[in-house]
């Protein structure tokens, strides 16, 4: 026979306990609102990369144990009451309690969505939004793999769901177990007790077992399975709660607790601010001991007496945020998403306090117009019972709407092309081919107005191909033509733009009709580029991007929202320049973002503007060669240019990679390779007497350079950065000291961190991380002007990429696929090494008129460097 305890804790709710009918015997214990408000607090301040908030992602642990004992202190004390649980009734309490909340901030974003706003991938949002409407994120992010893919698109403004989806998981299983677990040990608490503490040990032996250092630890940290213990402590500490309240404690074990409470509190604060990464160890028990700690905190504030500590969490400041933690939670991370510097105009601290006020107006607003109005209402009978999947019904439905693109393809209007500005004498020519997504593309080059001294030229047409012939079946799933329209037949029509151009640089950016099926029959890329090439231009061609056109139902997917097929043609166009290498691959897909599209698929305004700009700029670089060798130098296995390499880590990986495919030419030859690990402009000043040293010692010709160490400093301060630029450039290429020129490689992107478990702040700290490098490189493209001849921007690290994202693994000459970056997601395994030597050579070779490499580069002896193996086993012999 069970007796009724005289205390039992309250189920958790994003309200104030005191006001809700509870009625069975809970009692409102105010300093555990205290205690999610230091919860929520963390979580934020984490969120937004305060300094002293590196462990601030425990303030989800602190929420779980929180779960654990107010749901088992409930269904413990109702089977006291009643002899049973009522399931229904339990689940539906749930429901009432926490899906408004979050059905209306689903229902905002999709509004924001449907209207375009900016800082949101609508692509993404509509799998996101339906894990979060169904409590599936968690498992959502591991199966989607959120480690590696999709990285660079706009942060998800719902990352941080997971943590709500475990919960949701457990209100659902954990009422089931109970019961079992209660008929297994026939009513005894000490047996329950025991069992609890049993399974929360299993699931801490899973995470210590899955856990490997190195490896990133995606799958434990969102696992249901792998999280349970800390739902599991708080729910051993409500059994033992309901057993101790039978009793009533000396006080000196008061004391003893309440003082336990406060060293407890102590711990709690010092990991919130100190315990960043998270360091390995909190994998292999010390999330554990954090739940542990938590427990105590719990333990020592949920009695009759709260002590010092109950006092301090009790304060109405504390208790009020911790009233509206449920909804602060659910609307933090997408404030912080969506009210970017970008978008607000604001920078710094007036930024975070923007972020911070509109936060707490979204959760007050939510708590006092959504949540408790829908906890005092009164819904009887039917209503009551279908409310929930009516709600989670329209909610599904506004998320469908509000992320399918407006327009489609075959029935988007272009717009009205703006004149083209008038190109500076002299300038060299750029033509632009291919297809209406080229076509918007020029638009918005040529509105650059000769910024980067290029002479823009449109002979893009709607709707031309690659290959001259359809399918039945094209890239939209209509039926189309087996021949093109007549101003896309390039075989007669591209002469006389050529003619009438004379472009140094022709661009081939040929879009979504790539993707479908084709007649085949014609070498069509050889004989285009051939040509072109026949009146001198320098071709590039574009990668095509994953675009997401509006699905017609009478025609299915398109094809040009197939990844497969997307891959299928980019793994075309690059095995063609890979055996082409007079032709540049251009990775058109990384440079655009969701916002740059208006349909899907063509450029909106403002994409034509800002890729129009950043493409403007590229192709500039290609279409001026400036480095400029004396006259009558020409290269030869006799005299062979002299090269001189510099960089940070990034570089001294890179360097064994781009060393053997400069070599492999002939008729280059690395004199001296001065990249070090940890080096920067701004790192050291060591170069301004070291550069001259070593110029003099080995008479290099051309300085190859790439370092990423300054990203941060590029940004916080670009006209200092600058001059400090200029102070290196004068050093390297100071008179008399015979180099010739200065060669700055792009720097790649870096992935995310494997040590940065939490889901919204590895999109917020990649996505500052791109900003950085960013800043970064174009400063570095902006120099050419300066030293004319002399210095020339390498936009090489597109060829890391894989469909303009990153990826850890890349294609080697076989189409074998191996790892290109090491396990830190930034430096370089041989793979990696290798395709951007390969990139560097490519983009050298109409410059210095470079033969091809030998074959057999890529397997030479240079792969078995020990840096590949620094830190050991940084490069696995892994597959994607």
């Amino acid at each position: 026979m069970v007796t009724t305890p005289t205390r039992t804790p309250i189920a958790p709710s994003p309200r104030p306990a005191s006001q809700q009918q509870q009625g069975r015997g809970a009692a409102y214990m105010p300093a555990l609102d205290g205690l999610r408000a230091f919860a929520v607090t963390a979580v934020i301040a984490y969120h937004l990369n305060l300094s002293r908030a590196g462990g601030g992602y425990l303030g989800v642990d602190v929420f779980f144990v929180l779960s654990g004992f107010l749901i088992t202190g409930l269904l413990v004390g109702e089977r006291a009451r009643t002899g049973g649980i009522a399931f229904r009734a339990f689940w539906a309490r749930r429901a009432r309690r926490l899906l408004p909340a979050l059905l209306v901030v689903l229902a905002a974003l999709s509004i924001y969505a449907g209207l375009g706003g900016p800082g949101l991938d609508r692509s993404s949002l509509r799998p996101d939004a339906l894990a979060t409407l169904f409590y599936s994120a968690n498992w959502h992010l591991i199966f989607g793999h959120q480690s590696y893919f999709a990285q660079f698109s706009a942060p998800s403004p719902l990352k941080h769901t997971w943590s709500l989806a475990i919960e949701e998981q457990f209100y659902l299983l954990w009422p089931l177990i109970v019961v079992v677990l209660w008929k297994v040990t026939r009513g005894s608490r000490r047996l329950l007790f025991g069992a609890i503490t049993a399974m929360a040990g299993a699931s801490v032996a899973l995470m210590a077992v899955l856990y490997h250092p190195g490896v990133d630890p995606s799958r434990i940290y969102y696992g249901t399975d792998t999280r349970a213990f800390e739902l599991l402590i708080g729910a051993a500490l409500a059994v033992a709660a309901t057993r101790r309240s039978r009793s009533t404690p000396t006080r000196r074990a008061q004391r003893l607790l309440h003082g336990a409470g406060i060293i407890a509190m102590g711990l709690l604060v010092y990991f919130c601010v100190s315990a960043a990464g998270p360091p390995g160890w909190m994998w292999q028990g010390g999330l554990f001991a954090v739940g542990v700690v938590t427990a105590v905190v719990i333990a020592s504030v949920s009695g009759a007496r709260t002590g010092p500590l109950g006092a301090v969490l009790s304060l109405p400041p504390l208790r009020w945020i911790g009233i509206i933690s449920y909804g602060l939670y659910l609307w933090h991370w997408p404030v912080i998403v969506l009210m970017t510097d970008a978008n607000t105009g604001l920078s710094g601290w007036p930024l975070k306090g923007a972020q911070v006020g509109t936060m707490l107006a979204l959760a007050t607003a939510s708590y006092v117009l959504v949540e408790r109005p829908i906890r005092r209402a009164r819904l009887k009978s039917w209503r009551a019972w279908v409310a929930a999947p009516l709600g989670l019904a329209a909610t599904a439905v506004a998320v469908l709407f509000a992320t399918i693109a407006p327009g489609s393809v075959a029935t988007a209007a272009a717009p009205v092309p703006p004149p083209p500005a008038p190109a500076a004498s002299g300038s060299p020519s750029l033509l632009v081919l291919g297809d209406s997504t080229a076509l918007t593309l020029a638009w918005g080059m040529a509105e650059q107005g000769n910024a980067h001294g290029l002479a823009v030229h449109n002979g893009a047409f709607l709707g031309c191909s690659i290959v001259e012939g359809y399918t039945a079946d094209n890239a939209n799933g209509a039926t189309a033509p087996t021949t093109p329209p007549p101003d896309c037949r390039w075989r007669s029509q591209w002469p006389r733009l050529l003619d009438q151009t004379k472009p140094k640089v022709a661009l081939l950016w040929f879009g979504p009709w790539e993707t479908a099926d084709h007649l085949v029959g014609g070498r069509w890329l050889t004989q285009m580029t051939s040509l072109l090439e026949s009146e001198g231009a320098h071709v590039v061609i574009g990668t095509v991007p994953l675009d997401h056109p509006q699905s017609q139902p009478d025609r299915g997917t398109p094809t040009m929202s197939q990844p497969a097929r997307v891959d299928a043609v980019n793994g075309v166009y690059r095995s063609f320049v890979a055996a082409h290498p007079d032709v540049t691959l251009y990775d058109m897909a990384s440079r655009l973002t969701p916002g740059d599209l208006r349909d899907g698929v063509h450029l909106s305004d403002r994409g034509e503007r800002r890729v129009g700009d950043l493409v403007d700029s590229d192709m500039s670089l290609l279409a001026k060669p400036t480095i400029a060798l004396p006259p009558g130098r020409v290269l030869s296995p006799a005299d062979p240019l002299r090269v001189m390499i510099i960089g940070d880590s990034l570089m001294h990986d890179a360097s064994p990679g781009v060393t053997a495919a400069l070599e492999a030419t002939g008729v280059v030859k690395v004199v001296s390779d001065n990249s070090v690990v940890g080096w920067g402009l701004t790192a050291t000043s060591s170069w301004v007497t070291q550069w001259p040293r070593v110029i003099s010692q080995y008479r290099p010709e051309v300085v190859l350079g790439m370092w990423s160490w300054d990203d941060d400093a590029a940004k916080a301060n670009p006209v200092g950065y600058s001059r400090l630029v200029e102070q290196a450039m004068g050093e390297l290429m100071a008179p008399g000291n015979g180099v010739d020129g200065v060669s700055i490689m792009q720097t790649p992107r870096t992935g995310p961190s494997i040590a940065d478990i939490d889901p919204a702040k590895r999109a917020q700290d990649v996505a500052k991380a791109e900003d950085q490098r960013e800043t970064w490189n174009s400063l570095m493209g902006s120099l050419s002007a300066q030293w004319p001849g002399h210095y020339m921007y390498l936009p090489v690290a597109d060829a890391l990429d894989v469909n303009g994202q990153f990826s850890t693994w890349l294609p080697g000459p076989g189409g074998t696929w191996s790892r290109a970056r090491k396990l830190d997601n930034a430096h370089f395994c041989p793979t990696g090494a290798a395709t951007l030597g390969q990139s560097v050579v490519q983009a050298l070779t109409p410059v210095f008129q470079l033969p091809p490499a030998a074959n057999g580069w890529w397997a030479g002896s240079w792969t078995k460097n020990a840096t590949f193996d620094n830190p050991s086993g940084a490069c696995p012999d892994d597959k994607p």
